[in-house]
């Protein structure tokens, strides 16, 4: 009669193992669009950010699969995880953050590549029976040193871009074309409609004295200066 608390601890780990990696997937899929709106396109975004979910749901999947599969199932079942992650993770971004659809579908090659190697490494280490804190490890040090490397490359110079536009028109017209209200429209191509933020209409407005640019977008409203 005394084996049973232990027999019960013992069947009650994996279940918290597989509760945790699978808050550690939701979380990433969750955060990573809002490091996109703040701006925060770099390493973090799009390569610590692929591998880690990658490695976590291949992990975290396992616990679920693992002892029914076969090994060539289990070779197909590394490509379908991560065309499930990636899936995933597109279909999050459109949900929050669909103004960076054309950036998504340019790094999609090389975060498709790294979701991949995070799910072989993932079914690796599952495979190989080796601690699952090493897969906690890899994504909590993958990650700082992204985001520290992300902030370093931040104090670095920033190169200046100057354009030049010749307007063949005189100085009060042109004057009077900027202090008027601007009415651009949506775009007719549907992935400048949906892939980047833009103007749809512009104004000047006049706040503590001084005046500003008032632009609507078409994901919402900014105040230029």
């Amino acid at each position: 009669m005394e084996p049973e608390p232990r027999y019960k601890i013992f069947k009650a780990k994996p279940i918290v193992t597989f509760y945790i990696f699978g808050v550690m997937s939701v979380l990433l899929l969750l955060t990573a669009p809002f490091w996109a709106l703040n701006g925060e396109y770099g390493t973090v975004l799009f390569i610590a950010f692929p591998f880690s979910i990658g490695l976590l749901m291949e992990f975290h999947f396992l616990f679920i699969f693992a002892k029914t599969l076969t090994i060539k199932r289990k070779l197909l079942y590394v490509g379908i995880v991560t065309i499930l992650s990636a899936g995933f993770s597109i279909f999050i971004f459109l949900i929050f953050g669909k103004e960076g659809l054309i950036c998504i579908l340019m790094a999609f090659p090389i975060a498709f590549l790294l979701i991949f190697m995070g799910v072989w490494i993932g079914s690796y280490i599952y495979l190989k029976n080796l601690s699952k804190y090493l897969v906690v490890l890899i994504v909590l040090c993958f990650n700082v040193s992204a985001y520290i490397y992300d902030r370093n490359d931040r104090n670095l110079e920033k190169q200046k871009v100057q354009t030049s536009l010749e307007i063949n028109a005189s100085k009060k017209e042109v004057w009077n074309r900027i202090i008027s209200p601007f009415e651009f429209g949506e775009a007719g191509n549907f992935f400048l409609r949906n892939g980047v933020s833009y103007p749809v209409s512009m104004r000047i407005v006049k706040q503590n004295e001084k005046l500003f640019y008032f632009a609507i977008t078409q994901m919402g409203q900014h105040r230029l200066t």
